[in-house]
């Protein structure tokens, strides 16, 4: 369990919500008292991407990889996954169930939403298709596998 918690840290004005002279005033006035101005990312709760945001920064924070990092990870295994299903088809079958196992075994662990559960259990579930021409044991623990992240995608 996280302990992470949302924090005020920051006082921030938007610009266009006061004047010029009374952000020069502003600005001279913290200036005055010696509180430096910093450049920072503000998300807008409004946004799409306010709680993808706070979840990126506890991941941060936590030292988990972030929400991009999960996603490139996933896509260069499902690459990997369609490279050796096009090698156990254009090479005449060649890949044994170990080879298949071998890259199933290397998928990066993730917590992802509901969306990127369910384009995880569609990757499986497209290799299992192609996997049916090379042999039935692979297709089911690819079917297996995909099952497994639409039961994930429906707890979401």
């Amino acid at each position: 369990m996280s302990n992470f918690e949302h924090e005020e840290r920051y006082i921030v004005v938007k610009l266009k919500d006061i004047d010029g002279p009374a952000e020069l005033s502003l600005r001279d006035y913290l200036a005055h008292i010696g509180i430096p101005t910093h450049e920072c990312v503000v998300v807008e709760p409004d946004w799409p991407v306010y709680e993808e945001t706070w979840e990126n920064v506890q991941r941060l924070a936590e030292g988990k990889p972030s929400i991009r990092q999960e996603r490139d990870a996933l896509a260069a295994h499902v690459e990997e996954l369609r490279k050796a299903g096009n090698r156990a088809i254009c090479y005449g079958g060649n890949e044994t169930p170990d080879d298949w196992y071998r890259v199933i075994e290397q998928a990066p662990e993730t917590s992802l939403t509901k969306r990127d559960a369910q384009k995880q259990a569609e990757a499986y579930r497209g290799a299992a298709n192609m996997a049916r021409t090379h042999g039935p044991m692979v297709a089911e623990e690819l079917d297996g596998i995909a099952k497994l992240h639409e039961r994930q995608a429906e707890q979401s």
